[in-house]
């Protein structure tokens, strides 16, 4: 049973700056409210404009994660994002566009928990902007923030929040969410993006 929530897969969307544990929330949204034979469809299309209004009738879970764990995190996936840079200073002081480049090749694996594959295409995520990774994190975190003192259907909740209190995370996702689901399974795997 998966609590009272009649989740449909259009109406919940997981978001948050690339590497912040948006494919792990998904997965945990999925296996516990939704049950769908696949989460990635809840993970919302980072190719969106940053900008947009969050659609009325969507529960949006914007997760985010410390600004240092995100950083690292796209720095040893680089290849992914096309950022040719090799030294870690240089990665944090060089605004993406300027370290996007079509040359790089990529070549990851993803775990979607039912698929898993090696991916050569590289993601065009930070290709047009114009800021360092520092204040791109900054710039993706406050405005989320200010949409959700607007929108009462966007959630912000830290990845770190489900290392420190699986539970409690868990409970304040199903409470937005409407259920009154209060057991939670975890997920085992090891999901999303990876080298």
């Amino acid at each position: 049973m998966r609590g009272n929530f009649n989740g449909c897969i259009d109406n919940v969307k997981v978001l948050g700056h690339p590497r912040s544990g948006n494919h792990f929330v998904a997965a945990l949204v999925n296996e516990n409210f939704i049950g769908w034979h696949e989460y990635v469809f809840l993970v919302r299309d980072r190719c969106h404009n940053l900008w947009d209004t969050l659609d009325a009738d969507t529960k949006f879970i914007y997760v985010y994660r410390d600004v240092n764990d995100v950083l690292n995190s796209v720095y040893g996936l680089r290849g992914r994002f096309g950022l040719d840079v090799h030294d870690f200073g240089k990665f944090v002081s060089t605004r993406y566009c300027d370290m996007f480049s079509e040359d790089v090749r990529a070549r990851v694996c993803c775990n979607y928990i039912t698929s898993k594959m090696t991916v050569t295409e590289k993601s065009r995520e930070f290709k047009a902007v114009e800021y360092r990774p520092p204040q791109w994190h900054r710039i993706h975190l406050l405005h989320y923030r200010k949409l959700s003192e607007i929108y009462d259907n966007l959630l912000m909740i830290s990845y770190e929040s489900f290392m420190k209190n699986f539970q409690g995370a868990m409970t304040t996702i199903s409470g937005f969410l409407g259920s009154t689901r209060r057991k939670f399974n975890p997920i085992r795997e090891k999901v999303g993006w990876y080298v």
